[in-house]
């Protein structure tokens, strides 16, 4: 996982999904984090074409032609 210099803002490594480990919850591929939290609440985890698709699908995020691979 990235920080985005100068910001509360973190990106996943690539093919991964930031996690939040108190209950594994998957929050996205970047992170805006509040001033109360912390970036030690959470993980990267690698994620399959399958996972990739269906976090897609439920939030109705249209992504053009991503492979995982």
């Amino acid at each position: 996982m990235k920080n985005i210099e100068n910001t509360n803002i973190y990106e996943a490594d690539a093919s991964c999904f930031i996690v939040r480990k108190s209950d594994g919850f998957v929050m996205g591929e970047s992170i805006d984090l509040g001033s109360a939290d912390s970036i030690d609440n959470y993980e990267d985890k690698e994620y399959t074409q399958e996972e990739y698709d269906a976090f897609n699908e439920k939030y109705r995020i249209k992504k053009i032609n991503k492979q995982i691979v």
